[in-house]
């Protein structure tokens, strides 16, 4: 039913794709959070609620980095035109869902790409955008354009602390760094 989904380009693995006989939704292009992999159970389970679903690894899979480290968002960008190019997709009402640093790139995306992302379902998102964890810590989880979208590291977050007690409550603050993407804070 859809056409040859090889087109994100030479190296790229095939994403899984989950077709549906009778579309009652948008299409949604799927992917998951820090633990890499295709999402395929989400996907599928769209698929049968009748959204057409593409599940996309971005890392951690063969053919991949293995590590959150220097993602191109233009990777996604391809795959939601593809993904609009399906025959039976409505390329006017697609959505991206991604699950935790997922959710980051999905907010990236709307504000990147705002005309291939017509929706966003981001489970646990960061309000600000990240940088690479693990053995890459510091350095640029994304790019643009070939150069690393500015990021808060860890050590910019700074430690949380306790003001004065005021009357009868206290709230608790944390300094947060001033690098945050203004991607993010367009969104």
């Amino acid at each position: 039913m859809w056409s040859d989904l090889r087109a994100l380009g030479e190296g790229a693995p095939v994403p899984t794709r989950h077709n549906v006989s009778i579309s009652i939704g948008p299409p949604v292009l799927v992917f998951g959070g820090s633990g890499g992999g295709r999402m395929t159970s989400v996907a599928a389970l769209l698929a049968a609620r009748g959204y057409p679903s593409l599940a996309l690894a971005y890392f951690k899979a063969p053919g991949l980095p293995q590590t959150l480290h220097n993602i191109p968002l233009e990777y996604f960008a391809k795959a939601l035109r593809v993904l609009r190019a399906q025959p039976g997709v409505d390329p006017d009402h697609v959505l991206v869902v991604g699950e935790s640093r997922g959710g980051e790139a999905a907010l990236l995306l709307s504000a990147y790409f705002p005309r291939l992302v017509n929706g966003v379902i981001a489970g646990v998102p960061s309000s600000v955008v990240n940088s690479a964890a693990g053995p890459d810590t510091g350095r640029p989880a994304w790019t643009l354009g070939g150069r690393p979208l500015p990021a808060v590291s860890p050590s910019e977050f700074g430690r949380p602390t306790r003001p004065k007690r005021q009357g009868r409550s206290s709230r608790w603050s944390a300094s947060v760094g001033r690098s945050c993407s203004p991607a993010v804070s367009r969104i």
